[in-house]
């Protein structure tokens, strides 16, 4: 049971903004932008910048698809037997980048919740194996149910609650 002071929301409620990937075309070596793709998501919600792709962006898409320290991506289609759909990443870097579009942007909530707050609370969410049933197969390829996900009820403790729990998960008790 969460103390009084705590809400049950659905992600939906915690997202501000969402957007599809978008993979871009073929490099032209000018504008050029690095494309994460569900490749660089690493089991503990890093994402692994040493392999990326290049793509070219209308100037229209790289405004719509650019993302921000802070965003959120969820894996939407990929995983396989052993590897549900719905791992996240939490981006932290400075420079051109757009995502894939085996992927969705999440942009927090900011007046609900903090963004590493939701970030630790959708991590969970999959790495607990709760996305397992919110997947559905075809052809070989795994796609999470959008609106399953985001209809998902998730704990929100008051802000200054959400920073003391990401403050512990930074300082070492990350899970993992």
């Amino acid at each position: 049971m969460n103390p009084q002071e705590w809400k049950t929301m659905p992600v939906r409620e915690l997202i501000a903004e969402d957007a599809p990937g978008f993979w871009g075309e073929c490099p032209t070596g000018n504008g050029d932008i690095h494309v994460l793709r569900c490749t660089n998501l690493l089991e503990d919600g890093r994402l692994d910048y040493d392999e990326l792709a290049s793509r070219s962006y209308t100037p229209s898409k790289l405004a719509s698809k650019r993302l921000e320290r802070g965003d959120i991506l969820l894996e939407r289609s990929g995983g396989g037997p052993d590897q549900p759909v719905g791992r996240v990443g939490y981006f932290d870097h400075d420079g051109l980048f757009g995502f894939s579009n085996f992927m969705q942007r999440l942009r927090a909530q900011e007046s609900v919740c903090m963004r590493k707050f939701l970030f630790y609370q959708l991590w969970a969410l999959h790495a607990d194996g709760r996305t397992a049933v919110m997947q559905h197969a075809t052809t070989g390829i795994r796609n999470l149910d959008f609106g399953e996900y985001l209809a998902f009820r998730l704990s929100v403790p008051p802000f200054c609650e959400q920073a003391k729990i990401v403050e512990m998960l930074e300082c070492g008790i990350r899970p993992v």
